[in-house]
């Protein structure tokens, strides 16, 4: 996932540091990978502080060193660049954090493509088409019309200068690579997800279909 969080020029409450830290130990909106909320005096215990410094930590009037700042990631599970701002991704996956910026795919995107087929898991259907609609295909579609639009567009702007013909042929390519990306990335759809509706038949729409 790029970077959407502003960097801080001050050091302060409002800093992403403190607001981040503050955020997973009351576990806001279940942010936290530990699913619970955790007390100053539990932190403080586990990476050997006071708790008076975590409160000062929590309240931005100072910082932890390298060796607390990582003692802090790794108790809660999550990667220094979240802690940092540098991402808005928690996770300390490796392969998970460059799926991530890769694709520009959410965390829980890229886990929903993940869903165990080695152990036969049954995902739940309202599960994939939640997916669907927010996440991978969606977005790859948006993207590839974008480029059509834009380069569309563009060629239109040079029409004066490349003649109608050319600028229709250009436009009508452009077109016809989009659709190819649509259809590619619709045929990836059927392969993940079609043993799951292997059973859902809309015979009304097949109807239609075959009428027209």
């Amino acid at each position: 996932m790029t970077n959407d969080c502003k960097k801080d020029n001050t050091y302060d409450y409002n800093a992403t540091f403190p607001t981040r830290l503050r955020a997973l130990m009351e576990n806001k909106n279940g942010i936290s990978p530990l699913k619970r909320s955790v007390s100053q005096t539990e932190l403080a215990k586990e990476i050997g502080v006071t708790r008076q410094a975590i409160s000062t930590y929590a309240l931005g009037t100072s910082a932890p060193d390298i060796i607390k700042f990582k003692a802090i990631a790794d108790y809660f599970h999550v990667s220094s660049d979240y802690l940092l701002g540098f991402t808005t991704e928690r996770t300390q996956n490796k392969n998970l954090q460059q799926a991530c910026k890769t694709t520009g795919l959410s965390e829980s995107a890229i886990q929903a493509l993940q869903f165990d087929k080695q152990q036969s898991k049954k995902a739940n259907l309202f599960d994939v088409e939640d997916f669907l609609i927010r996440g991978f295909y969606v977005s790859s579609w948006a993207s590839c019309l974008k480029r059509f639009v834009k380069n569309a567009v563009q060629i239109k702007s040079l029409q004066s200068k490349l003649g109608t013909d050319i600028v229709e042929d250009q436009t009508a390519f452009f077109k016809w690579q989009a659709l190819c990306e649509f259809e590619k990335t619709f045929n990836d759809a059927i392969k993940e997800f079609g043993p799951l509706y292997v059973n859902s038949l809309w015979t009304e729409d097949q109807q239609k279909y075959l009428a027209d």
